[in-house]
């Protein structure tokens, strides 16, 4: 590798290569491209200028005690957990457009998104969003020549994501993976559509 001066310093320097591992097409989404994923939803769902430097301003008051229980001290947690040792940009960050952008899937969602079918004539696909148990769930039908369906795939969603600028996306997770809900909400039309990369391929619940 060659050797590098920096500035003033005379002494040279070897600069170590980083290796990353691998990632490949096939198989789940590895964490990161998930990651990247969901950061692109938000960014289609929120608003783009919500960040102000007053966000890091610490408060002087002292918050009150969040309670955790066994069922909840793995996985998603949420800002709240945040909130006992720094609640002054909990109460600030929560009130900007990408402080709202993630929640928890709940069938309270749905009182202002109304559930509305959607077809894909040209997939010969058919998805819906509806409540069951307390929980959100979307499904994928195959609509056969006969109008029947072929098959039927449904899963719960875990967590609502956008800030309602636009609209809103739904995640799920299986494993420790996390994929994309093939609908989402949009605000313009008020109603259901692809999420978005679904308008012309099925990609069910593997994204």
């Amino acid at each position: 590798m060659p050797l590098i001066q920096n500035g003033s310093v005379a002494r040279g320097m070897i600069r170590k290569q980083r290796s990353f591992p691998s990632r490949t097409s096939s198989g789940p989404a590895t964490f990161w491209s998930a990651f990247r994923r969901l950061c692109a939803l938000l960014a289609v769902f929120s608003s783009a200028n919500v960040f102000a430097p007053s966000i890091f301003a610490q408060s002087q008051t002292a918050p009150e005690p969040i309670a955790h229980s066994a069922a909840n001290s793995a996985g998603y947690a949420g800002s709240e957990a945040c909130s006992r040792c720094h609640a002054g940009i909990y109460k600030q960050f929560s009130s900007t457009a990408m402080g709202r952008s993630m929640s928890t899937a709940t069938p309270v969602f749905l009182k202002d998104a109304t559930p509305t079918p959607y077809v894909n004539e040209k997939l010969k696909r058919r998805f819906e969003v509806y409540s069951k148990d307390d929980k959100i769930y979307q499904s994928e039908a195959g609509i056969g020549t006969d109008g029947k369906e072929t098959f039927r795939d449904e899963h719960a969603v875990d967590w609502i994501v956008g800030a309602g600028m636009n609209g809103f996306g739904a995640i799920l997770q299986r494993d420790q993976y996390l994929f994309q809900a093939p609908l989402s909400f949009y605000n313009k039309p008020a109603t259901w559509g692809p999420s978005p990369g679904y308008e012309f391929v099925d990609l069910g619940f593997n994204r």
